[in-house]
This record gives C-alpha cells, sequence and structure tokens, in this order.
C-alpha cells in the first residue's frame, strides 16, 4: 500500500520512520516544557489582553513533504488551498529532509532534479509569504534556490518581491550562498545567471557572511572567473580581508591547483586590475604549479622574492617542460628588472584599483597598454 501511495523507496521510507520518531521526542520534550511553565502562580492583578498574534502552523505529514519535494502538482494543488495552508512550516528534525536519492528525487546534495516551477507558483498563488524564513536557519527561499542555482525559482521569487539582501542566522545573504556552491564548471553558466539576478534585484556585492567571507571570496576560491568579473564590476572589493586574514587574492591562489583547467590566471589579473597589490612571497607556493598563474603573481612585483620558498614545490617532470620558464624566474630573483617593467610598476601603482578602467584609455600605443595589462610572455626578464 506505502508503494502505491508514496513515490518512496524502502530506505526513504526507513528515513520517514526515523524522523517520525525523532519528532515524537520533541513532542514529548515540548509537552513536559509547557506542563513546567503552566505550573507558575498567576499574577495578582490582570495584566491587560494581548493582541492575538497569528501562531506558525507546523506540518509533519509525510505525504505533504513527498508532494512538495517530488514536484507533485496536482497533490499540491489539493492541500494548500489558502493563505494558512500556503504558509505552514514543513518541520523536521534535522531541517535537512533525508529522502533517499535512489528514485532521482530529492533536495539533498547530489540529487539530480529538474526543479519544476510549478508548486511554488502554486503557493505564492495562494499567499505564501516568499521572505519566510526556516525556524532555525532562518533560510529563505531565494537562499535555497541560489544556493542551488535555480535560476527559474529565483527570478520566480525575486518578482513576487524576495529580499536579496535577506540574511541567514549565519550572516548569509542568498548572493553569498550562490557564490560559494558554484563549485562544479559544469555549473558555472546557470550560477553566473542566477548571481547576475540577484546583483541585478539589488544584492551587496560586499556583504560578509559567515567567517566574514564575502561572495568574491567565495567566486575565487571556486576558481570561476566570470563570477569575480561581475562582481567586481558590481564594485566588490579586491582587498577586504576575511575573519583569517585572507583576501579574495589569497583565496584565488589556493584554488589554483584545484583548478587549474579554469584558467586561474584570468582571476589573479582580475584581482590584480581592480586594487589587489603583490601577494605575500609565502604564498608564492600555492601557484608555483602552474606557470600561467605564477607569471602574473611575479610580474606584479618590482623585484622578484627569493624563489626558495616555492621552487622546491615544483614537481621534475612539469619543471622538465616548462623549464625556460622556470629557469628565468629563479634566475632574475632578488635582481633589478628591465626599465621597462619597472615603468610598468609605477603607473600600475598609480592607478590602483583603476587599472582595469584607465589602462585602455591611455594615450599610449596599443602594444604598450597591452603590456600594462600583464600579458603572459612564458619568461621573466
Amino acid at each position: 500500500m506505502a508503494q502505491e501511495t508514496f513515490a518512496f523507496t524502502s530506505s526513504a521510507l526507513r528515513s520517514l520512520r526515523l524522523q517520525q520518531e525523532l519528532l515524537e521526542q520533541e513532542d514529548r520534550r515540548r509537552a513536559l516544557a509547557w506542563e513546567s511553565a503552566t505550573r507558575r502562580f498567576l499574577p495578582a492583578s490582570p495584566r491587560p489582553p494581548l493582541t492575538p498574534r497569528r501562531r506558525p502552523q507546523y506540518c509533519r505529514d509525510p505525504a505533504v513533504h513527498n508532494a512538495l519535494y517530488t514536484g507533485d502538482l496536482l497533490r499540491v494543488k489539493s492541500i494548500f488551498k489558502d493563505e494558512t495552508t500556503a504558509n505552514l512550516i514543513m518541520e523536521t528534525v534535522s531541517e535537512e529532509l533525508v529522502w533517499s536519492p535512489e528514485q532521482g528525487t530529492g533536495s539533498g546534495r547530489g540529487v539530480s532534479l529538474p526543479f519544476p516551477t510549478g508548486c511554488a507558483e502554486l503557493l505564492l498563488a495562494h499567499g505564501a509569504r516568499v521572505n519566510l524564513g526556516t525556524r532555525d536557519r532562518q533560510l529563505t527561499a531565494l537562499h535555497v534556490a541560489a544556493r542551488q542555482g535555480l535560476v527559474a525559482h529565483v527570478e520566480l521569487y525575486l518578482r513576487h518581491g524576495a529580499d536579496p539582501t535577506r540574511r541567514s542566522r549565519q550572516g548569509e545573504t542568498p548572493l553569498n550562498a550562490a557564490c560559494s556552491a558554484a563549485e562544479r564548471p559544469e555549473d558555472a553558466e546557470r550560477y553566473y545567471q542566477v548571481v547576475e539576478r540577484l546583483l541585478a534585484a539589488g544584492a551587496d556585492p560586499g556583504a560578509a557572511g559567515r567567517k566574514d567571507h564575502t561572495p568574491l571570496h567565495n567566486a575565487c576560491g571556486n576558481g570561476q572567473a566570470r563570477l569575480v568579473r561581475l562582481l567586481l564590476r558590481h564594485g566588490a572589493d579586491a582587498t577586504v580581508p576575511n575573519c583569517a586574514g585572507y583576501t579574495p587574492m589569497d583565496c584565488a591562489l589556493h584554488a589554483v591547483e584545484e583548478y587549474r583547467h579554469q584558467r586561474p590566471e584570468e582571476t589573479i589579473t582580475l584581482l590584480l586590475n581592480h586594487g589587489a597589490g603583490p601577494v605575500h612571497p609565502k604564498m608564492l607556493k600555492f601557484c608555483c604549479r602552474h606557470p600561467p598563474a605564477l607569471e602574473v603573481v611575479l610580474n606584479a612585483y618590482d623585484r622578484i622574492p627569493p624563489a626558495e620558498g616555492w621552487v622546491g614545490a615544483v614537481p621534475p617532470e612539469l619543471w622538465e617542460e616548462h623549464r625556460d620558464f622556470y629557469a628565468s624566474a629563479v634566475r632574475m630573483a632578488g635582481r633589478p628588472r628591465r626599465l621597462q617593467h619597472l615603468a610598468r610598476c609605477a603607473v600600475r601603482r598609480h592607478l590602483g584599483a583603476r587599472c582595469h578602467a584607465a589602462v585602455p584609455k591611455l594615450a599610449l600605443p596599443s602594444p604598450l597598454r597591452h603590456y600594462l595589462q600583464l600579458p603572459l610572455e612564458g619568461i621573466i626578464s
């Protein structure tokens, strides 16, 4: 009978039974707490009546959970018929539903879903409050849609008045959620569209969330050069540190090895062109295995620091493949650079965070303007 009623496997049903047991324990705990609270003496004089408030209503029915999380539009229509039911809070103990992904349906990570907007549209049409946060973490529908990279849902919630600056209990905005979740290259395009919609709706590109990570920190740490460019274009600060003292450039350098196939040198160049300064020499070891990234970083110095801190981290086979580049980098360590390069450093230092906009407008020959933008040459001179 259960197989005919719910779209669950046996493991999913076990998970639901576990949820039910935990929720019953929670009910007993609340009942005891309420009984203890009602034993207090009443005050001698009556208090003025309080304005009645609508208490939140919670739903624990697995059938309702199933209808929502499998996108069963017909069943949702039969359940949610007015504003009261549309604003029911789907209560679980862990806040993350524990559906089994064996059927290809679920809300957890690693599960592939088309995520139709029909159910969300129906709930909104019946008065669901789009900015209502979850009880424990204060996550709104926009937070969840942004974190999952659901472009259509983000557009829908924004049209219905979702607040793009709303923070969760940990201080995360929907923009933070989207940029931190944009990890896989194959998902880059839809997360780019989500971030684009949020910024157009007024999201703050500099809003720091958990651990003082800004959206730019997250985008740099995920090797997403297009997101970095978009955030910088909307005014993100390339120099602000997080609670550990790491700047977006530090996050970008830590990500070089993992995202070497996503051209991390582009992210580094973008940050340098928007005001980021030369990195501490100890950070060179994080990018030394990717010659293009190391070249860009070294060309931000007017005098290259000693190579002892990073040269030992380069594998012999990689050194052999890029012998000319690595040999030139070691040879120039601590030695004066060419006058042309020193002039480039002086101009870029003067322009600071305006390099990206000012250099293309300088009254200089095209080759010199190109040289000022730190092009890759495959050698340090």
